[in-house]
């Protein structure tokens, strides 16, 4: 059998003459010692713009890595009209995923938002644009499920957009016999108990509500647009409405300015923020932002600014 080394095959040098040898189709990743690396570079080279390798290499103890990780594949082997065939074949299977923007507005001043100045929320004739657009989908496609994200902005200063579009959702899937969810991305300071009875009639399952630690932290990074309310105290009461509910997943950003007053130290005493303790679990994301209102960029070698995110769980 021929072989040729693939399209998607990526040589990283690292300290000290080991290498990594990285495939962007299947997702081998390989860490080689400075002898390894150096024959895999010359293996992968010696052969350039898909021509074949030279059968010699076949003998060398390295090239059954090579072929086991797809960093060289059969010479006959298309690769672009296999992924092309992968994401279709995703596409056909995958569910139908919405995010949507019921509103710009929104009641917080974050200082870190990226939403940035923009206004106004989503008037009728677009509300109905949309929900001819996924009727249309389901009229020339099959989906295993549809969910939808709410975002904004505030989504829950737009209520009735969520609950009009949310009736025209389930009525659509019901007909064609497809489940429905949706998760809400929220400040929680608008959690009401008709916010409550829209967005469970409206197929909500999830909300994300995000609290930057306790009340001095979380109203300095997050103030109410109003001045004279703790947004804090605003989003722990709203809480208190869902918890049981919802799956609720707590969002806790954490940079430099937060992480030396301790301002998520709550998580592991969620009764220092006024919650009962109840199951969840935590997950670290890091992330590399640039604030709107601060014009620098974090270091990508020490990341200052991490996203927490706390899943609480249903019951």
């Amino acid at each position: 059998m021929a072989w040729k080394a693939s399209h998607y095959t990526h040589l990283i040098p690292l300290k000290d003459g080991d290498g990594v040898v990285y495939n962007g189709r299947s997702g081998a990743l390989v860490k080689l010692s400075p002898g390894a690396f150096d024959r895999c570079g010359t293996i992968i080279s010696s052969a350039p713009g898909g021509t074949p390798l030279s059968p010699e290499w076949q003998d060398d103890a390295l090239f059954a890595h090579l072929v086991a990780g797809n960093f060289v594949v059969d010479e006959d082997f298309d690769e672009l009209a296999f992924i092309e065939e992968q994401y279709n074949r995703e596409r056909r299977q995958s569910q139908f995923l919405l995010t949507i923007l019921p509103t710009f507005g929104c009641n917080l001043g974050c200082d870190y938002c990226f939403v940035g100045k923009k206004r106004g929320g989503m008037d009728k004739t677009r509300q109905d644009q949309i929900i001819a657009f996924v009727a249309d989908r389901f009229a020339s496609n099959t989906f295993p499920s549809m969910a939808v994200d709410w975002f904004g902005g505030e989504p829950l200063l737009a209520l009735d957009a969520i609950d009009y579009l949310s009736q025209a959702f389930l009525d659509i899937c019901a007909r064609h016999d497809t489940p429905y969810s949706a998760q809400v991305i929220t400040n929680g300071t608008m959690i009401s108990d008709r916010a409550v009875d829209v967005l469970s009639r409206g197929g909500v399952d999830r909300l994300q509500i995000t609290l930057d630690g306790l009340r001095e932290i979380h109203d300095l990074r997050r103030p109410s647009k109003l001045r004279v309310i703790s947004s804090f105290e605003q989003t722990v009461h709203g809480l208190h409405k869902v918890v049981g509910k919802f799956v609720i997943r707590l969002r806790i950003n954490v940079d430099s300015t937060t992480l030396p007053t301790r301002g998520c130290c709550w998580i592991s005493s969620p009764s220092r923020a006024g919650l009962v303790p109840i199951p969840a679990s935590i997950r670290i994301w890091p992330v590399f932002l640039r604030s709107p209102r601060h014009a620098h960029r974090w270091p990508r070698k020490s990341a200052q600014s991490m996203i927490f995110k706390r899943r609480i769980s249903n019951g």
